[in-house]
């Protein structure tokens, strides 16, 4: 089983919105960890588990 700690912020819901987007690509993309920022917004994830087949 996979789980994802994810903390995003943002001033708007949209800036959480497109942190959200950003986090969710690169977690599909295969990324096991990720953070960035910006003035508007930042995100950070770790994934964790085994993926169950």
């Amino acid at each position: 089983m996979l789980r994802v700690a994810l903390t995003l912020e943002g001033r708007t819901i949209d800036d959480i919105d497109k942190a959200l987007d950003e986090a969710r690509r690169q977690i599909l993309n295969g990324d096991r960890t990720g953070a960035d920022a910006s003035e508007d917004g930042a995100y950070k994830f770790q994934v964790t588990g085994q993926e169950n087949s």
